[in-house]
């Protein structure tokens, strides 16, 4: 399904693929989704234009955002029926799920109620995960919305699919990786949680800082 939404027209002109089939075949390896039965390791990442972030669900339920990728942040996503996922978290071993106001949590019981999402991939190659129930968006952001024609989707509502380049022993350690340093860097909103605003932040009139109204 995924395939026939792309453009591969040009595989059948490149030198590549006519001189080493193998070639073609890793290639469509990694255009296959992600969201299948092969408990492959991944993360989703998000982002505005000014900053991103990738989900994360920690062992006390919690979720939220980290700039790097972390263990808490990779993830299974597994198919439960034709286009619907279920989303775990590899370190906390916690279900993905949803409450009727949109917010998200992280449950040792999956529920079909609460755990199960719809995948589309939008027409910019994002995906986005829809509750099947109470039909809002998985999102970092504070405004949580639903999946409407010809409406734009906000920016912590896609994600991308990164695949995990963590090594499996960091998994048992008891604090996080982080893939990358930021010299010289501060980002007063790492560590978010789904729809909370950081602490010592106070926006005005009530606005989070770290989402502009409308994400």
């Amino acid at each position: 399904l995924l395939i026939s939404r792309l453009n591969l027209s040009w595989i059948n002109f490149h030198p590549l693929f006519l001189v080493w089939p193998s070639a073609l075949l890793r290639v469509l390896k990694h255009l296959l989704p992600l969201a299948s039965n092969s408990d492959a390791l991944v993360h989703l990442y998000t982002s505005s234009q000014t900053k991103g972030f990738h989900l994360q669900i920690h062992p006390d339920g919690r979720v939220d955002g980290s700039p790097p990728r972390t263990v808490d942040s990779a993830l299974i996503i597994k198919a439960v029926s034709a286009g619907h996922v279920r989303i775990t978290g590899v370190k906390s071993k916690l279900n993905l799920c949803m409450d009727r106001n949109g917010h998200l949590f992280g449950s040792s019981s999956f529920s079909e109620e609460d755990c199960v999402f719809k995948h589309t991939l939008l027409e910019n190659a994002f995906n986005v995960y829809e509750s099947r129930t109470h039909r809002f968006l998985v999102s970092l952001g504070r405004v949580k919305k639903s999946l409407l024609p010809n409406r734009n989707v906000s920016y912590f509502s896609q994600f991308l699919t990164r695949r995990n380049e963590i090594p499996l022993s960091e998994f048992s350690a008891t604090r996080p990786r982080e893939e990358e340093i930021f010299d010289n860097y501060f980002e007063p909103c790492v560590g978010i949680s789904s729809g909370g605003v950081p602490e010592g932040s106070p926006g005005e009139a009530g606005i989070d800082p770290c989402f502009p109204t409308g994400e």
